[in-house]
């Protein structure tokens, strides 16, 4: 059995400058919440194999399983310009730019049977115990399409779609390098005041 679970709850602090009426700059610290999964599967990827000729999916017997338990988080830093048309009090807008990020995902691998038999039944018991931690900072590209209303002349509410398409985390595990989080898309609801310098 597998699950796999993304929190939704993220959190985004920015500051922009509106450099022209049809462009603003911004910078933003943000965090994209939590991942979580649990899977019964083999731990090793030296049993599974990537002949897509083959039928069998494991070279040999599918053995031994393992019980995996990850968890991570994902934050960064994002350098938006954001291309905008008004339309009185709404405003269409773009974002494109580099974004800093940095993530982090642990496993921990349960060996609760020591050998098994072709059906898959344990045969002998047995734990073994192993965790590994993967984190790593990278740059990317950030894309996004947002919509804009001022509710007043300083307020202004918004929504943002968003995508981090090459967004992935690598680290250094037992076999060699690993790689999480191939992509992320978010949706942003915010609320922002203007201030003059």
């Amino acid at each position: 059995s597998n699950r796999i679970d993304r929190k939704s709850h993220g959190a985004e602090v920015f500051a922009s400058w509106d450099a022209t009426r049809w462009l603003t700059l911004k910078a933003a610290y943000y965090s994209l919440g939590s991942t979580s999964s649990e899977t019964r599967t083999m731990a090793s990827d030296a049993i599974y194999n990537d002949d897509p000729t083959n039928d069998n999916p494991c070279n040999g017997k599918c053995l031994p399983l393992a019980t995996l338990i990850g968890y991570g988080i994902t934050h960064g830093v994002d350098f938006i310009v954001q291309p905008t048309y008004r339309m009185n009090r709404w405003s269409i807008f773009g974002e494109v730019g580099p974004t800093i990020y940095r993530q982090s995902f642990t496993v921990q691998v349960q060996n609760d049977c020591a050998a098994w038999d072709e059906d898959h039944n344990c045969t002998s018991g047995g734990c073994s115990y192993t965790q590994n931690k993967m984190t790593s900072t990278q740059i990317t590209m950030k894309y996004g399409i947002g919509l804009a209303f001022d509710v007043t002349k300083q307020d202004r509410v918004q929504i943002i779609l968003s995508t981090y398409p090459a967004m992935r985390a690598k680290g250094k595990g037992p076999e060699g390098e690993r790689g999480m989080y191939l992509g992320t898309d978010t949706i942003t609801l915010g609320y922002s005041r203007a201030f003059k310098l």
